[in-house]
């Protein structure tokens, strides 16, 4: 199956290339293939949301159980709730504001750990307001990849150069994983990088 969004053309030194913009549905989630900040412990009965775990929503009497389980059990600082709008695009948010009526509605929590923010910031967690402020820009970010996984907006490139003795096309570089838009002005500046180099 051809999962090509768009192709570009360019020429350099009489040889043609193009680059293919594509549906990269591969790649692993957010949580399995970066050093995320935060966790992401989310319970959908539709679709597996955020990062794997053995919890059951049925073991806990309620979101705040379930945020005590994680603060005493798991270390947990920082601990935000998680909101799901399912309308059209599945988009998450920090919160409990219902953004939708009938359409959105609570699935987890995200949080940090003292362990996981001193690797990531070089200081130990103490609740200060610029730790917790950098930790909501954190969390926000990931949540934005979070969106662009669950709803397949994962994206790549192959850059290809035509062989003018049978007219197929050789693939010469490829690069998968760009989470979020992926502009044709991207893609460009790649083949043109890429024609840089060779050319």
């Amino acid at each position: 199956m051809d999962n090509t969004i768009k192709t570009i053309k360019a020429c350099a030194n009489g040889a043609v290339y193009r680059i293919r913009i594509v549906y990269d549905d591969v790649t692993g989630s957010p949580g399995e293939l970066w050093d995320n900040v935060a966790t992401l412990n989310c319970f959908h009965g539709r679709s597996d949301i955020g990062d794997r775990h053995d919890h059951r929503h049925d073991d806990f009497d309620g979101w705040d159980d379930f945020g005590r389980h994680l603060e005493e059990g798991h270390g947990a600082v920082h601990l935000r709730p998680v909101m799901l709008t399912a309308h059209g695009a599945m988009r998450l948010y920090l919160g409990t504001e219902r953004r939708c009526q009938f359409d959105s509605g609570r699935v987890g929590w995200m949080y940090a750990t003292r362990e996981r923010y001193a690797e990531a910031y070089g200081e130990e967690w103490a609740d200060f307001p610029e730790q917790r402020e950098r930790l909501e820009k954190a969390y926000k970010v990931e949540l934005e990849n979070w969106d662009s996984y669950m709803n397949g907006w994962v994206y790549g490139y192959v850059i290809e150069k035509l062989d003018a003795s049978n007219g197929e096309w050789d693939e010469e570089e490829s690069c998968h994983g760009h989470y979020g838009e992926f502009t044709e002005e991207e893609a460009l500046a790649f083949l043109n990088e890429y024609i840089g180099k060779v050319a």
